[in-house]
């Protein structure tokens, strides 16, 4: 299985923890939700997240999005799937709190 992964901060998780769908303030900015695979999240959590001290990453099964990903150029032209939906809760497999420092 190839999972994808969403990086979120923990009050953004917490405002819509009862929600059946998960949004993420970048779909109305860019029209996307931004989600990367394992090999790119330590790059990721690096280049974007400097200074932040707790984040939650989201393990994804895109077998069970209610929207299909798409791979697309991002970053100094590598591919990132990215979610062109709000993401349904019920395809994340798992949630773990990751402390970065």
């Amino acid at each position: 299985m190839n999972y994808i992964y969403h990086i979120v901060l923990p009050d953004s998780w917490d405002a819509q923890l009862n929600a059946d769908t998960y949004r993420h303030d970048s779909l109305a900015a860019e029209g996307f939700i931004h989600m990367s695979y394992l090999h790119q999240m330590e790059p990721v959590l690096q280049r974007y997240y400097t200074g932040i001290s707790k984040v939650l990453i989201l393990k994804i099964n895109p077998a069970l999005l209610a929207t299909p990903i798409v791979v697309e150029a991002s970053t100094a032209g590598e591919l990132y799937p990215h979610l062109y939906a709000v993401l349904n809760k019920t395809a994340i497999e798992s949630i773990e709190e990751r402390l970065l420092t």
